[in-house]
């Protein structure tokens, strides 16, 4: 059985929600992984464009990007929207 048969991002996504403070809102906007892919080698081109493309759909001016990278490190990018 896998991780996405279990059901367990939406809990790991309220849990977020619940230690950040952050709105479900404001969270994936577009869904996760499963919802928009998960190239393999190429997650993180993946999740900045999305993200780009996001930016100008919703008309927001700033957005987040972040990755869990092997080996316990990670990562994260603010990307702003110039108009």
């Amino acid at each position: 059985m896998r991780v996405e048969e279990l059901g367990l991002t939406p809990l790991a996504r309220i849990g977020s929600t619940a230690v950040t403070g952050l709105s479900l809102e404001k969270l994936n906007v577009n869904g996760g992984a499963i919802a928009v892919g998960h190239p393999f080698g190429m997650a993180g081109a993946r999740i900045a464009t999305t993200l780009i493309n996001s930016l100008q759909w919703h008309d927001k001016r700033f957005g987040v990007e972040s990755m869990c990278v092997g080996g316990g490190l990670g990562m994260a990018t603010i990307i702003e929207r110039l108009k």
